[in-house]
């Protein structure tokens, strides 16, 4: 498609020159379509039972469900499912080593099912199978360890969904 380019320059006294611009229209000469790496996980059931929930596992499952098959619109689906007493602190921070092998053009989408925390400070937690819902800050995942799991990999497309409580007061 069309891509504005613009450049200037600036000096060592912070002096910046005119910007000047100019378009190009790239047209490939092959389409090919991308790569989708898909990362689900769900929590339904807790440490600590009396929070077990119906159906987080099993809408990841769903998600994971819905792009696999002929019908997805990716030319592969790399699906990486983690439910229940598999969703914890340390394996979603094992996921980034996946993520680091992306390639540019790919598209990575996390998703996430489960219990959200806001802890006495109000930090956000997502609940891990083991956490203490009385101190989320003791197993729970804190946002930000998910946020991160995107932020400098190749795959310049990205999407992040979290069905939890308090996730639409995420900033």
């Amino acid at each position: 498609g069309r891509n504005v380019v613009s450049a200037s320059v600036m000096n060592d006294k912070g002096v910046e020159s005119l910007v000047d611009q100019f378009e190009i229209d790239y047209i490939p000469t092959t389409v090919s379509l991308p790569n989708l790496h898909l990362f689900t996980l769900g929590v339904s059931k807790y440490k600590e039972s009396k929070y077990d929930l119906k159906y987080a596992a099993k809408d990841a499952a769903d998600v994971t469900a819905l792009y696999s098959g002929e019908h997805a619109p990716f030319a592969n689906v790399y699906s990486h499912h983690l439910t229940d007493s598999e969703v914890t602190g340390s394996a979603v921070k094992q996921l980034r080593e996946k993520l680091e092998k992306t390639k540019v053009d790919d598209v990575v989408c996390v998703f996430f099912a489960g219990h959200g925390l806001l802890d006495k400070d109000l930090n956000y937690f997502l609940a891990s199978h083991d956490v203490s819902f009385v101190e989320p800050s003791n197993g729970g995942i804190p946002y930000e360890n998910l946020e991160d799991l995107l932020d400098g990999i190749p795959a310049r497309n990205k999407l992040l969904l979290i069905d939890a409580c308090h996730s639409g007061e995420i900033d």
